[in-house]
């Protein structure tokens, strides 16, 4: 009689929860015209990995390492190329096989007559009627120059010694520092375009100030722009990063954004064609866009056009800033993009902003064994900040093992489950935590971690709003069940439970032998109060 009673009292609760999720759908409740589609293919073993040499590329960042670094040169005296040099042996003997040398976000770092470049911001007393002095910005760069030293020609020579492949990197539509009267990035073209209505305008927020791509224009002052910079510099390619911003287009509006975009794109590899016949060898397009290839279409980004008709030799697939993204569809877009190599963009940002956020070695191995495993060429890393003056401890290992999937897979690493940053309008984002997990019912979780090598220990790690209820929650992987192991912490520093935002946090021991590349966990609440778990980890230990 009892058991029928507790029967009946869990059928009904189950029946409230439907009820409720009933009703959350009714009009007047929101939805999203796109719902959230999983793409990741569950897989075993490495055969989309299969003759794929890997590698690291880093973007170097013009502001926040190339500026400081010149800076500390220059205050040092200008004797270049001793310093200059050590700013790319720095990756000499790593998995780094490419450096994307940025040198333009809203001005040029380099010499310009298409865009304010640095000794124009160096020598400017007054913006927008604002009195301003950048010199200090500026004070290295500047001296280099005076000097008859160009520093990145500089680099990019040392990059081919070094057998590194150097890039110019071009920020497409940067839009930093929007509320400013006057900025120290901005160049005369920005105020031009505000007065002339070349912007996509203020619907769209933080983003309201980049250019409009619609807009001739816009699209002839980038390609001005690259077509002089392959004249001034030999170089492996161009990137064209247009995740600073991908807010091209007033999307609301223009319905050809795809159509204009895909004619600048042919127009791009026409300026890159015409540099490589001066130059005697191909130029190469690396292109940097969001996480989902429908998603960067509805952006008006036509990736698999490029791909088919050889405007773009690499696609580079990452999350913005905000975040890292554990679960970029990486296999989608090589099965509809083969014409292009496919990269897989990590950020340092793993969850949230912060000096404890970074991404640690062992967390860039889980992405890179991941992202690795499902068919990427080759990984990215952006905001990677490393100083030969001041460099990083994590850097050293990161870039030694991070690259190639045989030190990918063969070293402990964090597979941490995170979220998307960013989507266009009407299609929802990838966020599957917090996970709320109702009276007496079982919710699931997937995790790709990529390759587990046999004999590896596996444990999940997870945190909780409801530590109290934690011994209602069982716990399987792969349909076995999971072994709990009681309350733990998260490993590595600077702070041990920096991702996981103050969650208690408890440990499973899952069992091997069940890994594929996708690990399918199921969380059963036995309780009648709900389980909330806010963050989610695997930890594979080698």
């Amino acid at each position: 009689m009892l058991n029928s009673l507790i029967l009946i009292f869990k059928q009904t609760v189950r029946r409230l929860a439907l009820i409720g999720l009933m009703l959350s759908t009714l009009p007047g409740a929101f939805t999203y015209r796109h719902p959230f589609t999983d793409k990741i293919a569950d897989t075993a073993g490495l055969a989309a990995a299969g003759g794929k040499s890997g590698g690291l590329v880093v973007n170097v960042d013009i502001n926040s390492t190339n500026t400081p670094f010149l800076n500390a040169c220059a205050a040092d005296g200008v004797e270049p190329f001793d310093d200059l040099y050590a700013y790319v042996d720095q990756y000499d003997n790593t998995q780094v096989t490419d450096l994307a040398f940025n040198v333009f976000c809203q001005y040029s770092a380099t010499p310009s007559d298409v865009w304010t470049d640095s000794v124009a911001k160096y020598l400017q007393t007054s913006e927008n009627g604002t009195p301003v002095d950048y010199r200090p910005l500026y004070e290295g760069i500047y001296r280099f120059y005076q000097n008859g030293i160009d520093p990145y020609a500089v680099w990019f020579e040392r990059c081919r010694t070094d057998g590194i492949h150097p890039w110019l990197s071009i920020r497409m539509n940067d839009c930093h520092e929007p509320d400013e009267a006057a900025g120290f990035l901005r160049s005369d073209f920005f105020y031009e375009a505000r007065e002339k209505g070349w912007m996509i305008g203020s619907d769209y927020g933080y983003y309201r100030n980049c250019f409009d791509y619609a807009v001739p224009e816009v699209r002839q002052k980038m390609l001005d722009y690259t077509a002089e910079q392959l004249a001034r510099y030999d170089v492996y390619g161009i990137e064209l990063d247009f995740m600073r911003e991908i807010t091209c287009f007033d999307t609301r509006k223009n319905p050809d954004c795809a159509a204009i975009m895909n004619a600048f794109m042919r127009d791009m590899k026409a300026v890159a064609d015409a540099a490589g016949a001066t130059r005697g060898h191909a130029i190469k397009i690396m292109v940097r866009l969001p996480r989902d290839i429908e998603q960067s279409l509805a952006y008006g980004f036509d990736a698999a056009t490029w791909a088919r008709e050889g405007l773009a030799d690499i696609l580079v697939v990452t999350p913005r800033w905000a975040s890292c993204d554990s679960a970029m569809p990486i296999a989608d877009w090589t099965a509809k993009c083969p014409g292009a190599e496919v990269y897989a963009g990590i950020e340092t940002l793993v969850l949230r902003q912060g000096g404890d956020a970074q991404a640690t070695a062992e967390v860039v191995r889980g992405f890179a064994a991941q992202y690795l495993t499902a068919g990427a060429d080759k990984i990215y890393l952006y905001n990677y900040y490393q100083n030969p003056r001041s460099p990083e401890g994590r850097s050293a290992e990161i870039y030694a093992t991070c690259g190639q999937l045989d030190t990918a897979l063969n070293a402990t690493r964090r597979h941490i489950v995170t979220y998307q940053d960013i989507a266009p309008e009407g299609y929802e984002k990838y966020q599957p935590l917090p996970l709320k997990v109702t009276a007496y019912n079982t919710v699931g979780l997937n995790v790709e971690t990529g390759y587990i090598p046999e004999g590896a220990r596996v444990h999940l790690i997870i945190g909780t709003s409801t530590p109290q209820l934690i011994g209602k929650l069982k716990a399987a992987a792969n349909a076995a069940a999971c072994a709990f192991a009681g309350e733990t912490t998260l490993r590595g520093s600077p702070a041990l439970n920096n991702y996981a935002g103050g969650a208690a946090l408890f440990r499973y021991e899952m069992p091997g032998e069940y890994a594929t590349n996708l690990q399918k966990l199921l969380f059963e609440n036995t309780g009648i109060r709900t389980v909330e778990i806010t963050y989610a980890e695997i930890v594979v230990e080698i």
